[in-house]
């Protein structure tokens, strides 16, 4: 059975997470462009195929990615549109890829077995979760602009602008801050032990 952490276990794992988060978050904003580049690709399927678009293709440009859209053939005729017509959309993945170098410090702080599989496997989540938070932006931003007849561009009811938003919201807030730890969690379980420990120890104490 695994021991019960102490009070000073628990304060050196405090500090592990805090210094490899230094390091961690300085290789993410350093490697910006590939992982930004990795969600918005991601993005870019979803959009394909949740939204009335034929082809999204994102690119790096001035320190964020641009989106470049062209709308399905059902849009660009209702919307007056020529065959060419390309929408520019920006967005910036770093409001949706921060909790990878968040989970990558829990990990590399507990240093659970098998951790380069973990970290991998952690991060491949993570970056598709963070695809949908992208996909959900440039959706929003779609969904509030109108077309060359003053329409809007995208006959969409308000179960879809709600999705979208709902969307945006968890990408940006809920995804990268609840599931790195949700991960983590689940990738250690020594953790999960040593707790369970705790709480049966404190229930027969209570009990006693």
């Amino acid at each position: 059975m695994s021991a019960v952490p102490r009070p000073r276990e628990i304060a050196a794992f405090a500090l592990r997470v805090i210094g490899w988060s230094v390091v961690a978050f300085a290789l993410w904003y350093a490697a910006t462009q590939p992982v930004s580049i990795a969600a918005a690709w991601g993005a870019a399927r979803i959009l394909e195929i949740a939204e009335p678009v034929e082809r999204a293709h994102p690119s790096w440009r001035a320190g964020s990615v641009l989106f470049e859209i062209t709308m399905d053939a059902t849009t660009r005729y209702r919307n007056r549109m020529s065959a060419a017509a390309v929408l520019e959309i920006p967005a910036d993945p770093r409001k949706q890829t921060y909790g990878l170098p968040f989970f990558l410090a829990l990990l590399l702080a507990s240093r659970p077995r098998r951790i380069a599989v973990k970290a991998l496997g952690g991060a491949a989540i993570l970056t598709a979760l963070a695809a949908i938070g992208v996909a959900s932006e440039v959706a929003v931003q779609l969904g509030a602009l109108a077309g060359p007849t003053g329409a809007p561009l995208i006959a969409a009811g308000a179960a879809s602008r709600t999705l979208a938003a709902l969307g945006f919201q968890l990408g940006t807030l809920i995804f990268p801050s609840v599931v790195p730890m949700m991960l983590w969690v689940a990738m250690d379980t020594r953790l999960v032990q040593r707790i369970g420990t705790s709480l049966r120890a404190r229930r027969e104490e209570i009990a006693a």
